[in-house]
């Protein structure tokens, strides 16, 4: 370990240590795994640089922003950061995004800023596996390498931006953001289409599980996850995630599948290697009654 990183994880410890002093014991455990989590690939010079306190009141703030989520919910805030408000203040305009952990969140999140014509100056980005209770409030956070197995993960994202004030131009970005995240749930869905067509159907497995599992609404999702299951020699598995899509979008909105989801279902049954068509056929609802032509085994 070298001097700096040394030095990093003794101001990490301070934290800890001001954060089980101000707050209630109850809290403090999962305070504690927050501020590890939160600071572990944080480059020692942009700890080293700050306060305790500072540090202290960053960390917090955001964990404190993730306190209620629902589930599938993009929360976005936007703020200048002043002492009497936040604990702490800051030359930068402060972005804090919490999302269901997905691909390219990152990149895509900083890219929109920069064709903003906004800097980025500091990105941070923990991952954590979250447990909340049937009201979206968080009870716990864990490193997801320790969580298990199925256990939700969530983005917290903390960005500092070149300093912006006017209420229009914070509007506008949080607007163009939240347009950018929704375009990452389909990237993401293309994306692993286009990986179980090219045989990668295994590796895709536990991002699908875990983002159907948050996401049952999502019926293309829903599908590319029955697909990727079929096509790893788990079929009935694939037909339980149908059975507990099916379910939800029951009791959620009142609804059933879509006759798309419902054809594919019978297919995988009846073996969706028959079809001849194409993953994205199937899950755009341009075949929709190729099931019913398909023999009975």
């Amino acid at each position: 370990m070298s001097k700096a990183d040394q030095h990093k994880a003794e101001i990490v410890d301070s934290v800890v240590a001001l954060a089980k002093q101000r707050l209630d014991p109850a809290k403090g455990g999962m305070a504690e795994r927050f501020i590890r989590l939160y600071f572990r690939n944080v480059p020692p010079h942009d700890v080293l640089r700050e306060g305790t306190d500072t540090l202290y009141s960053v960390a917090l703030g955001l964990l404190q922003f993730g306190g209620e989520r629902r589930k599938g919910e993009v929360k976005i805030r936007i703020f200048n950061p002043v002492y009497d408000d936040y604990g702490w203040r800051s030359p930068h305009t402060v972005i804090e995004v919490i999302n269901d952990d997905m691909p390219f969140l990152v990149d895509s999140v900083t890219a929109a800023l920069t064709e903003l014509g906004l800097a980025v100056h500091l990105v941070v980005h923990p991952i954590l596996a979250v447990t909340r209770d049937a009201q979206g409030r968080l009870t716990d956070v864990q490193d997801p390498a320790a969580a298990p197995e199925g256990a939700p993960s969530e983005s917290f994202m903390h960005l500092q931006i070149d300093e912006r004030t006017d209420k229009a131009t914070l509007d506008r970005i949080a607007a163009t953001l939240r347009g950018v995240l929704t375009d990452v749930r389909a990237a993401v869905e293309d994306w692993s289409a286009a990986e179980i067509a090219l045989g990668e159907h295994r590796s895709l497995l536990p991002t699908l599980s875990r983002l159907a599992a948050e996401q049952p609404h999502r019926e293309r999702l829903v599908g590319l996850l029955m697909l990727a299951l079929h096509r790893s020699g788990r079929t009935v598995e694939a037909a339980t995630v149908y059975g507990r899509a099916r379910q939800s979008l029951a009791e959620q909105y009142g609804m059933n599948p879509s006759a798309v989801l419902d054809s594919l279902h019978v297919a995988l049954l009846r073996d969706e290697t028959t079809l001849g068509c194409s993953v994205d056929d199937w899950l755009a609802g341009r075949v929709t009654a190729a099931a019913d032509a398909l023999p009975t085994r």
